[in-house]
C-alpha cells in the first residue's frame, strides 16, 4: 500500500505539470498553459485517483523524503524512495549493520548509495564543565517520569513490565519477553556504565530521557567525542538532536555544542548554495534541486508515461500469466488412461464388424465420448498457448505436436461423430 501511495504522489509531483507549463506572461495575461498540465489517472489495487496536481511544482517538484524504519519491509521502502533516513540504536556497532544493509540494497536498485543520508537520533546534555551538565541531568531525571517512561518502552517492544514492582531489582526468568528485556539491559550497560542492578525505575527514567537513543551527559568536547564517533563507526550523515527541555537543551546545543562541532570540521559555517533547497544543501549540490537521476521517482517525469510497479504488480495479480509451455505436448494435454480407453473402443469396433455385425449405438456412443474427452484435452491446451505469452516458435511448433496428435486420433469411419466434436485447430498467436 504505501510503495503505491508513493507511485500517487510522485505522479502528482512529477508529472502533472510540465516544466513549461507555468508562465506568469503579464502580456498574453497567462499563468499557466493548460496544454502543459496533465490529469494524473490512476486506478491502482489500493488508490484511486483521477485529477491534476492542485499546485504548480516547487522547486523541488518531490520535497526531499525523509523515512523512518528498519524493518525488512522498512530497509526495502527505503532503499528504493529515501533520500534521508532517521535511525535508531543505542551504540554505532548496533546501528552500522543498518546503514550497510540498506546501503547496499539502494546500490541493487542502481542507486548511489551515497546519495542516502543517516540521521540518528539523540538526546545530548550539554554543560559548560562536567559538573553542570551533571546538574542538568539531575534536574531532568527529577522531573521526569519513570512510569511514562517504563509505558514508551512497552509501547516500542511490546514488552509489559507492569509485573515487575517498581523498585526491586529485575528477576528475568523463562517469561515471555524476558530474554529481550535482558538485551536491551545490556546494551543501555554499553552506553551508561554500570549503575548497578537494574530495576524498573532506572530503566524507565532512562527511557524517559533518550530512550532508544543515545544520550551523552558532558561537556561540549565530550559530547563532540560522541559525535564524532557515531560518524566515524555508524557511517551516519547527521543527527535528529531531541531536547529535554525548552529552550535550554537548544540555547546549550547552538551556543555550546554548534562551535565545537565546527572547530572539528563535523558541522559547516554556513548552507554551501546560499538562498539554495533544502536538496542542494543535503548534497553540497547547487542546481541539484530535483530528484537524482538514478531515483525510482524519477521515471515519473512529465512526458514519460510511466505508470509505476505498483500498477504492473497490479495488473499481473489480476492477470496471471499461465505456466509457460512444456517441451512436449503428450506432457501437457495426452491423457494416456483416455486414449487407451479409445484405441480400445476402437479395437472393440473393429471386433464387432469382422463378426459380421453392425457396431451397436451404445459402442459408437461410448467411443465418440472418449473421443470428444481428448479434443477437450486439445481444446483447453490450445487456449493455454493463446494465454501462456509463449514466443510464436515456441507456439508454432507446439500446435504441430497438437496437430499431429490430432490426426492421429483413434476414430473408426462406422460411428459418424455429432456436430459438437467437430474439431477446428487454430489459435490467434497475437492475440
Amino acid at each position: 500500500m504505501a510503495d503505491e501511495y508513493m507511485d500517487v504522489v510522485y505522479k502528482l509531483w512529477e508529472s502533472s505539470w510540465a516544466d513549461d507549463a507555468v508562465q506568469f506572461d503579464k502580456d498574453s495575461r497567462i499563468a499557466f498553459e493548460p496544454s502543459r498540465i496533465k490529469r494524473v489517472e490512476h486506478d491502482g489495487k489500493y488508490h484511486k485517483v483521477s485529477g491534476l496536481a492542485q499546485m504548480y511544482p516547487s522547486p523541488q517538484r518531490t520535497p526531499v523524503l525523509f523515512q523512518a524504519g528498519t524493518s525488512k519491509t522498512g530497509r526495502s521502502f527505503a532503499a528504493k524512495h529515501a533520500e534521508a533516513i532517521y535511525i535508531g540504536g543505542l551504540v554505532p556497532s548496533q546501528t552500522a549493520s543498518s546503514v550497510v544493509a540498506i546501503r547496499e540494497e539502494a546500490a541493487s536498485r542502481g542507486r548511489d548509495p551515497a546519495s542516502l543520508k543517516f540521521f540518528v537520533g539523540i538526546s545530548p546534555i550539554v554543560g559548560r564543565t562536567v559538573e553542570d551538565a551533571k546538574d542538568k541531568y539531575k534536574r531532568a531525571v527529577e522531573n521526569s517520569d519513570p512510569v511514562g517512561g517504563l509505558a514508551q518502552f512497552s509501547g516500542y517492544t511490546g514488552i509489559d513490565l507492569s509485573r515487575f514492582p517498581l523498585d526491586e531489582v529485575f528477576e528475568l526468568k523463562d517469561a515471555p519477553g524476558d530474554n529481550a528485556v535482558h538485551s536491551f539491559l545490556d546494551n543501555f550497560n554499553k552506553v551508561v556504565g554500570d549503575i548497578g542492578p537494574w530495576t524498573p525505575r532506572k530503566l524507565g527514567e532512562i527511557m524517559a530521557l533518550g530512550g532508544f537513543h543515545p544520550a551523552p551527559v558532558g561537556t561540549p568536547e565530550m559530547v563532540a567525542d560522541v559525535f564524532e564517533k557515531w560518524i566515524g563507526e555508524a557511517d551516519v550523515d547527521g543527527f535528529n538532536i531531541a531536547y529535554v527541555t525548552t529552550r535550554g537543551s537548544h540555547e546549550d546545543v547552538v551556543d555550546l555544542l554548534v562551535p565545537e562541532l565546527q572547530k572539528r570540521g563535523l558541522m559547516w559555517q554556513d548552507y554551501e548554495v546560499e538562498g539554495g533547497t533544502l536538496r542542494e544543501n543535503i548534497y553540497s549540490s547547487k542546481g541539484m534541486s530535483l530528484l537524482r537521476y538514478d531515483h525510482y521517482g524519477h521515471k515519473f517525469k512529465h512526458g514519460s508515461g510511466f505508470g509505476g510497479d505498483s500498477l504492473e504488480a497490479w495488473e499481473k495479480e489480476k492477470h496471471p500469466k499461465l505456466p509457460r509451455l512444456p517441451l512436449d505436448v503428450n506432457e501437457d494435454v495426452e491423457d494416456t488412461a483416455v486414449l487407451s480407453q479409445a484405441r480400445s473402443s476402437a479395437y472393440n469396433l473393429d471386433t464387432q464388424l469382422m463378426k459380421g455385425r453392425k457396431p451397436t449405438s451404445m459402442s459408437c456412443f461410448v467411443h465418440l465420448t472418449r473421443l470428444h474427452r481428448i479434443e477437450s484435452n486439445i481444446q483447453q491446451s490450445i487456449y493455454r498457448v493463446d494465454e501462456s505469452g509463449a514466443s510464436e516458435a515456441e507456439v508454432d511448433r507446439y500446435m504441430k505436436q497438437l496437430e499431429h496428435w490430432h490426426k492421429t486420433m483413434p476414430r473408426h469411419d462406422n460411428c459418424t461423430p455429432k456436430p459438437h466434436h467437430n474439431f477446428d485447430l487454430e489459435v490467434d498467436i497475437d492475440g
